[in-house]
C-alpha cells in the first residue's frame, strides 16, 4: 500500500473527547457509531479521583488495544519514554523514545496518541495507515495534525491483522 492507494476513510470525532472512537472506526473499517457502541460509557465521560480531580477523559490506550484484539486485530501497545513520569519502573518498561518510534512506523498501520492541542493535559488519537495521518478532529475543535515530524508520540498501538 502507498499514499496514493490508501483505502482509509477519514472519520471525524463527534465531540472534544471522542477521537478514540473515530480511530477505532477507521482501524476496523466501520462507523463511528459502531466503534462507540463497543464501550459502556459515552466518550465525553470524565473520570475523577476521590478528591474530585480530573484524571482522564475519553478512552484509555489499554482499552483501545483490548477492543481491537476482540475484533480481529493483533494490537501491540507501545508507550514512549515521553509519556510516563520519570521513575525507575518507567525507564525499565519503555525502551523507545518518540523519535525512535517514528522511524519504525513507515508502512506500519497504527493508532497514535499525541498531546492534544485543544485540551490541556490531554492526549488525542490519530490514525496512521503506514504512510499518512488521518486526524479525526473537526475544524470547530482545532487544526488537524498533518505530519508526524512536529509531534511527540505518547503511545502507539501497532495494528496487525489476525
Amino acid at each position: 500500500m502507498n499514499k496514493k492507494n490508501s483505502t482509509t476513510q477519514l472519520i471525524y470525532q463527534q465531540d472534544k473527547t471522542s477521537s478514540a472512537f473515530a480511530v477505532i472506526a477507521m482501524a476496523l473499517d466501520s462507523s463511528f457509531e459502531y466503534a462507540a457502541s463497543l464501550f459502556p460509557y459515552k466518550p465525553q465521560d470524565e473520570y475523577k479521583d476521590t478528591q474530585g480531580q480530573l484524571v482522564m477523559m475519553g478512552v484509555d490506550p489499554d482499552e483501545v488495544a483490548q477492543t481491537l484484539l476482540r475484533h480481529q486485530k493483533k494490537p501491540c501497545l507501545i508507550f514512549t519514554y515521553e509519556s510516563l513520569p520519570p521513575s525507575e519502573e518507567s525507564e525499565q518498561r519503555v525502551h523507545l523514545r518518540s523519535e525512535e518510534l517514528k522511524a519504525l512506523l513507515h508502512g506500519q498501520p497504527a493508532i497514535l496518541n499525541i498531546p492534544s492541542k485543544h485540551l490541556a493535559n490531554a492526549w488525542h488519537y490519530i490514525y496512521w495507515d503506514g504512510f499518512q495521518i488521518f486526524d479525526p478532529i473537526t475544524k470547530e475543535l482545532g487544526e488537524p495534525c498533518t505530519q508526524l515530524t512536529h509531534e511527540t508520540i505518547m503511545n502507539a498501538i501497532l495494528l496487525f491483522d489476525t
